[in-house]
């Protein structure tokens, strides 16, 4: 499960665009940063959509501010791919794939038993 969550994590190429420079200003350079941004628009938006129902303006209902310090550095999500391709190509041990993981700081705990299967 963890690394499917990687795609999310892992940093867009750089592009030539306009539009893609504007995104990297913006320190949109992963999906989840994307989502976490637009995340805090909407509370943001329903904290002042509350405070307008409680007869007070928007402006003392607050900001919401989600914590954004999760993208992996550009080598990180690579390595951690190349690692997806040899195991699922059979030329990484299972176990060894999972010690990679904990050890890049993917898995913080030891799998299981219930989930070794």
């Amino acid at each position: 499960m963890a690394v499917l969550g990687l795609d999310l994590l892992s940093r867009r190429p750089a592009r030539e665009t306009a539009t893609v420079r504007a995104l990297d200003a913006e320190r949109a350079d992963c999906a989840l940063a994307a989502v976490v941004r637009r995340l805090e628009t909407v509370l943001t938006q329903c904290l002042a959509a509350m405070a307008t129902w409680l007869d007070l303006p928007p402006a003392p209902a607050g900001r919401a501010q989600v914590h954004q310090d999760f993208a992996l550095a550009a080598g990180t999500a690579e390595e951690l791919d190349l690692l997806l391709q040899a195991r699922l190509a059979g030329d990484l041990a299972r176990a060894d794939f999972l010690a990679e993981l904990r050890r890049r700081g993917v898995l913080t705990a030891p799998v299981g038993a219930s989930a070794a299967a």
